[in-house]
């Protein structure tokens, strides 16, 4: 039996998030979730799936405009809020109505998880609770690992005090999206194919302690600009921590050259850079 998809959305629904009633609820409400992955197990009877397919006619549309509500507040207030000398007296009324929006959804929420609570008997009730428990002790290890892995390669970021390579913002914002749907196999395996994507184990590329065996090139000011702009850019793109470890250094030791006024140092050092750029992994 398919059961109501916006009964999913609702619960899982991004749109508030200030009270978790999936959380508050998971000992004492059955969440839909639940009914949708249990109901052959759960044994609905036929007046059971009628009342539950008129109940979805019944809030489809109305969840959506509540969710369109909130989604259109949200971005009058993002729209607000960018005016350069906006003040906390404009921008609030217009948080007020998102919140307002926001709580609609919430007690729409509430009144999801109740009405379907009444539906089902007090044995589907048990049953179903029971499958819940049993399913989030199953999946405890594994949301474990996968918050550790994250956790990991944030720490090594952070580490390094610069952000991460856009192309590596997006696969963690997509792996953030595995984890709210509560899709950790997934999102464990892109952790590794990222962890493994940073080279996350490999040690750090050796950097110089001298740098005089390198060339300078082109040593003209203008050039030299140009040549530092060209690598700070390239830097931008690198993925791989080991790389960015040792351009990292070798940053270090090139503010040092700029601070002597060194124009060779300067030049050689961006030598060695623009070759550890052009290193494909």
């Amino acid at each position: 039996m398919k059961l109501t998809v916006v009964l999913l959305v609702l619960v899982m629904s991004g749109a508030a998030h200030a009270v978790d009633l999936a959380t508050l609820a998971r000992h004492q409400l059955v969440l839909p979730e639940t009914v949708m992955a249990h109901a052959s197990e759960l044994g609905f009877t036929a007046e059971q799936e009628t009342k539950l397919k008129a109940y979805e006619a019944e809030m489809k549309p109305k969840i959506v405009a509540l969710e369109e509500t909130v989604r259109a507040e949200q971005s009058k207030l993002e729209q607000a809020i960018k005016v350069p000398d906006a003040t906390v007296e404009q921008a609030a009324p217009q948080l007020d109505k998102l919140l307002a929006a926001e709580s609609v959804v919430k007690h729409a929420q509430l009144k999801v998880l109740l009405e379907l609570r009444d539906m089902l008997t007090p044995e589907q009730r048990e049953k179903a609770l029971a499958l819940a428990r049993k399913e989030s002790e199953a999946k405890q290890p594994l949301e474990q690992r996968v918050k550790a892995k994250a956790s990991r390669l944030k720490a090594a970021f952070d580490e390094l005090g610069i952000p991460p390579a856009d192309v590596l913002k997006a696969k963690g914002a997509g792996i953030e999206e595995m984890v709210r749907a509560g899709d950790y196999a997934e999102a464990e395996t892109k952790l590794d194919e990222l962890a493994k994507e940073v080279a996350i184990d490999e040690p750090a590329l050796e950097v110089p302690s001298d740098f005089s065996k390198f060339e300078t090139g082109n040593t003209d000011l203008d050039v030299l600009k140009q040549r530092y702009e060209s690598v700070t850019e390239n830097a931008k793109d690198v993925v791989r921590l080991p790389v960015l470890k040792a351009l990292l250094k070798g940053r270090d030791a090139l503010e040092k050259a700029k601070a002597a006024e060194d124009v060779d140092a300067v030049a050689r050092i961006l030598t060695w850079a623009e070759g550890v750029l052009s290193i494909k992994p």
